[in-house]
């Protein structure tokens, strides 16, 4: 298992393959094969145990391809070694009542919006929309998420802008539903944030490159 771990995480090996390895290893959760930034299956013990800490893996985990990223740190999740770090449970501030009707909207615009593509499970379907749970896009800056709901994101699946046809409110509570669900932890989004992005972004018509993401602050 070691040699084959390290087999995917060698950047000589096809990409195809070491997708195609890291999906036996740790499939994702509906038996999906594929998936956006982060761990968003395979909960639970881990049912492979290591000698050793497998460094590869763990650096592969960090890979700027979210692809291979997703799929590292699943099987991370679902191997072990001695000493492995135990992951520590996140603390999560509980929704004000204000944040909760938003949610409650959100989950509604959700099944309208987005749904037919991400699926109400939010694990998007494999060559046409990323998963929603666990991606870094979801869980990371929502001024970054803000403007890929507002213009899109190229990469290896484009992200179209739905959120543009949006107003302020829809937007933020949609962008609140998935940053709170399928376990997913993340604070919620206000339309003052997306009336400000909104503002800051006036006139962008084309979607946005994890480069131009990478740079945003607010």
């Amino acid at each position: 298992m070691e040699r084959i771990l390290a087999l995917a995480a060698d950047a000589r090996t096809p990409r195809a393959e070491r997708l195609a390895i890291l999906d036996v290893v740790a499939p994702a959760v509906g038996g999906q094969g594929g998936g956006g930034g982060g761990g968003g299956g395979n909960a639970g013990a881990a049912t492979l145990e290591l000698a050793a800490a497998p460094a590869a893996l763990i650096a592969l985990a960090e890979s700027p391809d979210t692809a291979l990223s997703a799929r590292a740190q699943r099987a991370q999740a679902v191997v072990s070694w001695p000493g492995k770090p135990r992951p520590a449970g996140p603390v999560v501030r509980p929704l004000t009542a204000e944040e909760q009707v938003r949610f409650a909207a959100g989950q509604q615009q959700y099944t309208v919006t987005c749904a037919a593509c991400h699926q109400a499970s939010g694990e998007g379907i494999p060559g046409l929309a990323r998963t929603l749970v666990g991606s870094r896009w979801v869980l990371g800056n929502p001024a970054q998420l803000i403007r890929i709901g507002l213009h899109g994101k190229e990469g290896e699946m484009l992200m179209p802008p739905v959120g543009g046809a949006l107003s302020d409110e829809q937007l933020a509570a949609v962008l609140t539903y998935i940053r709170r669900s399928w376990g997913n932890v993340a604070s919620p989004v206000s339309p003052t944030e997306v009336r400000e992005v909104r503002g800051a972004t006036f006139g962008r018509s084309r979607p946005w490159t994890e480069g131009e993401l990478a740079r945003v602050s607010r």
